[in-house]
This record gives structure tokens, sequence and C-alpha cells, in this order.
């Protein structure tokens, strides 16, 4: 699967083609690069309805992998690498919105299926509700 952004996309248009892919997490773009295991500054987060800001090179479209294998850490890497903006992922957990900085070594479809599992708890199997157990004891 791959994210085509081109130059003058609204923020919000690139956060509908991922959401179309992965319905339980979305992608929020900021001024700055988090670091590793760290929160993104609610201060600089740009708004949805804002043109994504493309600062790398002279290309007019990029493409991203967001293939359900890749990493959260590593989809992030590759949008900072290609395009220069920061993007953040995150994680549907019933009505919130979490960050998934500690996670970012999950693949996109974990991060996916786990929320998916928190929106529908009545299908969850007995391994999934230790897991979310586990979770939230860490």
């Amino acid at each position: 699967m791959i994210l085509t952004i081109k130059e003058g996309m609204y923020i919000r248009d690139i956060q509908k083609l991922f959401n179309e892919n992965y319905p339980y997490l979305k992608i929020e773009f900021f001024r700055h690069k988090h670091g590793l295991r760290q929160l993104s500054p609610k201060l600089e987060k740009l708004s949805e309805s804002t043109i994504v800001p493309l600062r790398n090179g002279h290309a007019k479209t990029w493409s991203l992998d967001m293939s359900k294998d890749r990493t959260v850490g590593e989809f992030e890497k590759e949008c900072w690498e290609k395009t220069g903006v920061a993007v953040q992922v995150f994680r549907k957990s019933r009505n919130l919105w979490i960050e998934t900085s500690l996670t970012d070594n999950w693949t996109l479809e974990k991060q996916n299926e786990l929320a998916a599992s928190f929106a529908h708890p009545d299908e969850r199997s007995p391994e999934q509700k230790l897991e979310d157990q586990r979770f939230d004891e860490e």
C-alpha cells in the first residue's frame, strides 16, 4: 500500500487517504520531528486545513510505503526523510486518540487491530483481553 502525497495537498486529504486503509489509526502533522519514545508537542501540530509544507527536494509527488508489515517508526521516519514533514501516528482507544510513541516498533496492522478490539470489546478473545491488561499495566 502506498500513500501518495502531492504538492499542494491539504493535511486533511492525506489523513483521509491514510484512514481509508487504517480506520482505527490517524496521522497528525507537526512542525518538528519528535524524539524516540517522546510525545509530539501539541503546540507544534499543524491544522487539517493547512497545505502540507513539503521541504525536501524539488519533487512534486512523494510515495510513502504504508504496508501492513511496516512499523509505525519506519513509516514516520520515511515520511520525515522523503518530505521533511513530521508525522505522528495515533491509535484510537475507546473515545481517545493516543500517540503510539511507546509502541513505534509495532506494525501499522497490529496498531489498527488493537484499536479495533477496543472499539468492539465484546468481540475480543481472552488472549486479546490479557494483552490489553498487560499493556494497561505498563
